[in-house]
């Protein structure tokens, strides 16, 4: 295996974030990692469940002290080596699987997800076969909670094994690509989700093998840290573009906000057909047209948008998606919807 796999730890804040995000409803007995590393994953675990927790990794695991912890020095890419564990303890697996080119074969299979095996294999990519070694310790309704490399969700050469993966699970949570780990440049997402036991494609349904989503299609608007609610009056209007922006007390949007004047790429300019979605708040979920007053003009991190969906022009179509996009909200206080979420909605309209 490359050296560097094992050099892209969980930082201990970022570990802490994603099991705090697991549903307080859910109390696993048997917590596992089986890229262990630095154990952090595992630490932050025992601080909120009294489970029994298994730590595997192909490297010494030395700093990991926690009490009725398992160790074991193993290579998880081989299936084989993880039938030890129990199917019949409430697991929660934790993942932050190594990535890069696969330089190993792959000797033992796995029965339960034998097509998406097969997609993981071709893509020669550690990463999804890693992912397979997680997924086959998983039974129904256990909960799956990863850190996941950006390639997986964006890779034109990974639709196939993205569609079918998650096809596997009912996400809980699915978040918007960053730079986590220092010193990388390498773009991760936090994945959380229930196990279905079964892929919810069908064998006559092959849409979504084959059906990927543009990148320009559906995205987010420009960050809110830029964004300034209200000008000094001594302030020269022309260094600043004004920002369409949403009042989630009265569900309005309007243009009193602004940003220092730059050049915003294109996809951050309203045009005529685009669809304006809320993202966040008490009024998430809520889908407007671009109104002639708007068009033009930039718009701002509460919103995601559609652009290019012919599909999209009627209000009764977008009064289906919103229904669709409001049964979707996730969060305790502040609710919200993600990317994922759209697309799903979209697939439930068949607009694709």
């Amino acid at each position: 295996m490359m050296k560097e796999w094992s050099s892209f730890y969980t930082p201990k804040s970022l570990a802490k974030m994603i099991i705090n995000m697991i549903p307080d409803d859910y109390d696993p007995e048997l917590v596992i990692d089986i890229c262990a590393g630095s154990g952090n994953f595992l630490e932050m675990a025992t601080n909120r469940w009294n489970a029994e927790i298994i730590a595997v990794d192909i490297h010494q695991i030395k700093k990991l002290q926690i009490k009725k912890c398992s160790k074991y020095l193993l290579d998880a890419l081989d299936i084989s080596n993880l039938k030890f564990i129990s199917k019949r303890n409430k697991k929660l697996i934790l993942a932050n699987p190594p990535f890069g080119k696969l330089e190993q074969e792959i000797i033992t299979f796995c029965n339960r997800h034998p097509d998406l095996q097969g997609v993981a294999i071709k893509s020669k990519r550690i990463e999804t076969n890693m992912i397979i070694s997680n997924m086959s310790l998983l039974m129904p309704g256990e909960i799956f909670a990863a850190i996941l490399p950006e390639n997986i969700f964006s890779s034109e050469k990974l639709v196939e094994f993205k569609n079918l993966f998650i096809s596997y699970f009912e996400v809980i949570y699915l978040g918007e690509p960053q730079i986590y780990f220092s010193g990388s440049e390498v773009k991760t997402r936090i994945f959380i989700a229930k196990y279905l036991g079964h892929s919810s494609i069908s064998k006559n349904d092959k849409f979504l093998k084959t059906k990927t989503f543009d990148e320009h299609k559906i995205f987010r608007g420009i960050d809110n840290s830029k964004i300034i609610k209200s000008l000094p009056d001594n302030a020269n209007r022309d260094n600043y573009q004004q920002v369409v922006h949403f009042s989630n007390k009265e569900a309005i949007l309007h243009l009193d906000c602004y940003v220092n004047f730059n050049k915003y790429d294109d996809k951050f300019i309203l045009k005529k057909s685009d669809i304006l979605i809320s993202r966040v708040g008490r009024n998430s979920g809520r889908v407007f047209k671009v109104s002639s007053s708007f068009i033009g003009q930039l718009f701002s991190d509460y919103f995601y948008i559609i652009r290019g969906n012919n599909s999209l022009e009627n209000d009764y179509e977008l009064k289906k998606l919103e229904l669709i996009l409001l049964n979707k909200l996730k969060g305790l206080t502040a609710k919200y919807i993600c990317k994922k979420d759209i697309e799903d909605a979209l697939l439930e309209l068949n607009t694709i």
